[in-house]
């Protein structure tokens, strides 16, 4: 699995040279009399450090004395400034500093370690994973907020909707141009239209896709016209009863995972010229918490020999969400284009209308226990924005984003209720992706 951004501190409290790297940069700062390197995608610059150098991640601020002058250096959002005989600027990705440009600084790097030379007691700040400005509380307008997306080509699966319809909705706010792939086109059509409307964007419009039928699938990707910068796999189904498709797929599996996994596919060359025409494309695959009650089940995907159990077939089908994202970044990344996994949170949205009483009564519990907290939708849809939109998502593919942020990966048996908010291995692991996409590949081609 491609690896996050990473941020990691080692200390030496004598004089030794200290490396200090943030999201992609790396900085080496002596603080005893050696020079400070301070590392920031492809910048240089140079600062001469002669006292002590306090170094924080995150939102944290750092400072550095450099004979006379004083440098902040942070990581991921946070401003550097170095001030001595003269200013220079260097910028990277969202990091910004300003560097004493006396002696020589290189900055360049990706994914490397961090140090700092304190002289005495120094500060340990680590990171593994991809933080952005945004949480459980953010909605989807406040991440599309000042953002200019004309010229960028959408298709949202399910967007009738729910979190579907924020999603496009969103995407329209800020000038994109956005196919609704729905099922129920007359309904889509409405929605379209309420949508141009509401944002004054014309560029609107739904278009007919059932994803447990693969020629309704074929047809939107063979008709497809032009690039493709965003493929948001939003769609979904939650059946209480057994289900299946012509082919004899059970239908959580086969509409969830098998009918995304084939509208990639078909729109794979769209997404190319995409990631060409912009310098990136992006799928986002909308995943579950639910994911924990299930592996991907290779001896019985679909229920042909064991008892159906609703709760685990779909757990099954939001762990092959997270995997494909996994595997269509390994393949696809040098095209251009990454894939991501969001879990949305506990939002009521039509996903739940045929739930069994029991079904209800269990969610109850979960949200009495404290396992989570409904959201609105339009807080629901954020984190599906983040990772169609945010800068640390451009490049960076094959993760699993909860509450607008990277997710912690957890062991296949830690319980959902105390870690609800991260992800299993068995959602991110790169073999069992691979198995996945051979699986899928076989399927749909059989058909």
């Amino acid at each position: 699995m491609p690896q996050p951004s990473r941020l990691h501190t080692a200390l030496d409290a004598t004089s030794t040279p200290a490396h200090v790297a943030a999201d992609q940069t790396r900085a080496a700062c002596n603080a005893t009399g050696a020079t400070a390197d301070v590392v920031a995608d492809k910048t240089h610059a140079a600062v001469p450090a002669s006292a002590a150098t306090d170094i924080a991640a995150g939102l944290i601020d750092s400072a550095c004395s450099a004979t006379s002058a004083a440098a902040d250096i942070g990581a991921d959002l946070v401003h550097a400034a170095v001030d001595a005989t003269g200013t220079a600027d260097v910028g990277a990705d969202p990091i910004h500093s300003a560097v004493n440009a006396t002696a020589v600084t290189d900055v360049a790097a990706h994914l490397i370690h961090k140090a700092v030379d304190a002289i005495s007691a120094p500060t340990d700040v680590a990171t593994d994973l991809i933080r952005t400005a945004f949480d459980a509380t953010s909605t989807a307008a406040d991440v599309v907020a000042g953002l200019d997306l004309a010229g960028i080509r959408a298709v949202v699966t399910g967007a009738t909707s729910g979190l579907g319809r924020e999603t496009a909705r969103a995407l329209a706010s800020a000038g994109a141009d956005v196919t609704l792939a729905v099922r129920n086109l007359s309904a889509g059509k409405k929605v379209a239209d309420a949508i141009a409307t509401s944002t004054g964007n014309h560029a609107v419009r739904a278009v007919h896709l059932e994803l447990a039928d693969l020629a309704t699938v074929a047809h939107f990707a063979v008709t497809w016209d032009g690039p493709l910068h965003l493929l948001i796999n939003n769609a979904g189904v939650m059946r209480p009863t057994l289900g299946r498709t012509p082919q004899g797929w059970e239908l959580q599996f086969a509409t969830n995972h098998l009918g995304h996994f084939a509208l990639a596919l078909g729109l794979r060359d769209a997404l190319t010229a995409g990631a060409n025409d912009r310098g990136s494309a992006r799928i986002v695959a909308l995943t579950s918490g639910a994911h924990m009650y299930s592996s991907v089940v290779f001896d019985d995907i679909h229920f042909t020999r064991r008892a159906y159990d609703p709760q685990l077939a779909y757990g099954q089908s939001k762990t092959a969400n997270s995997l494909f994202t996994v595997e269509a970044t390994r393949r696809w990344a040098a095209d251009g284009i990454v894939a991501n996994a969001v879990n949305p949170g506990g939002v009521s949205t039509g996903l739940q209308r045929d739930f069994t009483q029991d079904m209800k009564d269990h969610l109850d519990r979960l949200e009495a226990a404290g396992v989570f907290a409904y959201k609105t939708v339009e807080q629901g849809a954020a984190t599906t924005l983040v990772a169609a939109t945010a800068p640390q998502f451009a490049h960076n593919g094959g993760h699993y984003l909860d509450d607008g942020n990277e997710a912690e990966t957890v062991p296949d048996d830690a319980d959902l209720a105390d870690n609800s908010h991260a992800v299993k291995r068995w959602a991110c692991d790169e073999t069992t992706a691979r198995r996945l996409w051979e699986v899928s590949l076989d399927l749909v081609r059989q058909h």
